[in-house]
């Protein structure tokens, strides 16, 4: 292994910089303006208890922009041309915690499937909801595995909502112990170790991250002409969103997914009673079922 000369990822600060006075309270028919806000343009459903975390979340922003209160800043994203910001706020409420071959499980059946898959056909994968990249690093290193690199073989999509995310998943630069699920003979061969002043970080090789094409999508909003896809991946996702969301959601991809496609979610969401016509193969894993 050898050192990243380039700097780590970009993290996205998400609290109080330290000695910055605790903002005013959001009213609660402020928290009911942003609920209203979050539910129609994210699918993210916020009940009353997340009134102090909204708070915290989006102090900063009022600060940096000398902003009275939170009215003025629901204003100011609910305009149609304030995408960026509106963006900016998005990623401050919602979570983006993952990790590496999270759900093992998935990764096996995603393996068997890819040393299966006709010569004459490319697998196409899209990651969903890939946060900062560690869930795509870990399908494309199992495609890799079996595949190999070859663009002809396969390709990957992997999209969130989050500017930073993807722009830290593009870097694909995390803290050595991030990687402790990664197993080692993947480690070997598809990651860096940092040394020097990248010490206590690796890095995903180029050659892998040259095969993830990152994209930002709203899966909320009307999704980009996409051929489709074999495999879809939609893990720890649906969790957050309320059913009517999770059907709009489904409905949507199961427009870019194959005729025989899978679809993964995770082992703790369900597609029961959401009327959509899959079969399950595996804890989290679905057909498209006709």
């Amino acid at each position: 292994m050898a050192e990243s000369p380039s700097p780590g990822p970009l993290t996205h600060q998400k609290t109080l910089a330290r000695g910055q006075p605790p903002p005013a309270a959001m009213t609660e028919n402020e928290f009911q303006r942003f609920q209203a806000l979050f539910a129609q343009t994210l699918g993210l459903s916020f009940t009353s208890e997340k009134r102090d975390l909204l708070t915290l979340r989006l102090a900063p922003r009022l600060a940096a922009l000398g902003l009275r209160d939170y009215t003025a800043y629901h204003a100011l994203i609910a305009r149609p041309e304030a995408r960026e910001e509106r963006l900016r706020a998005f990623d401050l409420v919602t979570t983006h915690e993952t990790w590496f071959f999270r759900e093992i499980r998935h990764f096996d059946y995603l393996r068997e499937q890819a040393s299966e898959w006709p010569l004459d056909r490319k697998l196409r994968v899209w990651d969903a909801a890939c946060s900062s990249g560690e869930e795509a690093y870990s399908i494309a290193m199992t495609l890799a595995e079996v595949m190999g690199t070859h663009r002809k073989r396969w390709e990957l999509l992997a999209s969130d909502i989050s500017h930073p995310c993807l722009q830290a998943a593009r870097h694909g630069k995390y803290p050595l112990g991030r990687g402790k699920d990664i197993p080692q003979r993947h480690l070997e061969r598809f990651c860096l170790k940092g040394v020097h002043s990248q010490e206590g970080q690796f890095c995903i090789r180029r050659e892998l991250r040259d095969t993830v094409h990152f994209k930002l999508i709203n899966l909320v909003e009307p999704l980009p002409l996409l051929s489709p896809f074999d495999m879809i991946f939609l893990r720890n996702t649906l969790i957050y969103m309320n059913p009517a969301v999770r059907t709009s959601i489904v409905t949507a991809l199961t427009s870019r997914l194959a005729p025989d496609g899978i679809l993964f979610i995770s082992h703790t969401e369900s597609l029961q009673g959401l009327g959509l016509k899959f079969r399950l193969l595996q804890p989290g894993i679905y057909c498209r079922d006709y």
